[in-house]
Parts: C-alpha cells; sequence; structure tokens
C-alpha cells in the first residue's frame, strides 16, 4: 500500500471543491464567449449573404426592409408583443451596406430597448 506524502498535492476532488466559484466561473465565461461567437458569426453569415446578392436586388430588399420594418416598429406602441420582433428587423436593417445614417439612428432607437 503506498504510503501519503504530507506535503503531496491534495486529491482531485479536493481542488475541485475549494476552487468550485472560480471554476464555476471559468465556465459561466467560455459558455458565453461561445455563444457570442456565435452569434457574430451568424450575423456574418448574413452580412456575407447580403453583400453576394447582386447590388440591384440587394437595394431593393434593403428598401422593400425598411419599409416593412418602419411599418412594424410603428405599430409597436399599439401592440407590445410586437417588440422583439420590431428589435429582430432593426437588427436585420443595419447588416444592409445601403443601410446610412439616418437609417442606423431609425434601427437603433429600436436595438437599444430593453426585451420584454
Amino acid at each position: 500500500m503506498p504510503t501519503m506524502d504530507p506535503e503531496a498535492a491534495p486529491p482531485l476532488s479536493g481542488v475541485f471543491t475549494r476552487h468550485r466559484g472560480r471554476l464555476a466561473a471559468a465556465g459561466a465565461m467560455m459558455a458565453l464567449s461561445l455563444v457570442v461567437g456565435l452569434w457574430i458569426y451568424q450575423a456574418g453569415d448574413e452580412r456575407r449573404g447580403l453583400l453576394q446578392m447582386p447590388a440591384d436586388e440587394r437595394s431593393a430588399l434593403y428598401h422593400e426592409t425598411r419599409q416593412s420594418t418602419e411599418a412594424l416598429c410603428q405599430s409597436v406602441q399599439a401592440q407590445p408583443w410586437l417588440v422583439d420582433r420590431c428589435r429582430s428587423a432593426a437588427e436585420f436593417l443595419l447588416l444592409f451596406p445601403e443601410c446610412d445614417a439616418d437609417c442606423a439612428g431609425f434601427a437603433h432607437r429600436y436595438t437599444s430597448q430593453p426585451a420584454r
């Protein structure tokens, strides 16, 4: 039977017990990083898709999206259950290269609102 050296490292379970909070925080940070990374990757996919469209088709889609997003977001006051849908549409609008300062100002009004 091997003898235990008192100065030897503690058993692994003791390390996990003593550093449980740090390990949980590290795990949470890793999970958050993964979620943010996936969100950025997905947004990048949508933007890449828009950039690959022919300019005239993308411009037509932008104008249609802008009009429908404005109509949708204006109805949020009367129908608050549309807040999340409005926010998603405004976030999509920001991905278009045609979205100028006026468009971005409009979209940011709705993307900066807290979720309900």
